[in-house]
């Protein structure tokens, strides 16, 4: 059998904020159980019920997908997102937001997040852009993953070259 490797998603209070937090936990937890993020290559690594509990969550578990939505608590989703893009965080923003306000998204998509989508949310469209993300995921660890075997083949190869030819300054 092969060991399939997951990427890891973190879910961000994906509410309202006039919602009470009971609606807060169902709505997450629906998202949750709606989807079939293991079939997509995704583990939940974490959950936030606000934007800065979201924050600290993020920095610890630097999850490959973070799902957020953009009005939460404590910290908006474009503050989130720009706080973490300046601290060099590359995971993937997919926004769920009951606004569809052209700003938001504008915002947010020019601090990188990846997809805007408006409540209520729709199954099949959701799916479609996790598998897009998870698609773009895949390809920037596959190229990650080769230029660090053409460093390795190349470090290896001027090794070999030093020892074979002796080709050593002898000042160093």
């Amino acid at each position: 059998t092969s060991l399939r490797i997951f990427s890891t998603i973190f879910l961000a209070d994906l509410i309202l904020v006039a919602c009470p937090s009971s609606t807060s936990f169902f709505i997450t937890k629906g998202l949750k159980s709606s989807i079939d993020w293991q079939a997509l290559g995704f583990v939940i690594c974490g959950e936030a019920s606000n934007g800065v509990d979201a924050l600290e969550k993020i920095r610890m578990y630097h999850p490959d997908l973070v799902l957020l939505d953009i009005r939460m608590p404590k910290m908006y989703g474009t503050e989130l997102i720009k706080v973490l893009r300046n601290e060099g965080f590359t995971g993937e923003f997919i926004i769920l937001s009951g606004y569809s306000d052209f700003e938001y998204a504008q915002t947010a998509l020019h601090y990188g997040a990846s997809y805007y989508l408006t409540k209520p949310i729709d199954e099949d469209e959701l799916t479609t852009a996790v598998i897009n993300v998870k698609n773009k995921i895949q390809k920037e660890k596959e190229n990650r993953n080769s230029m660090e075997q053409y460093v390795s083949r190349a470090k290896d190869s001027i090794l070999r070259e030093l020892l074979l030819f002796n080709k050593f300054d002898s000042d160093i």
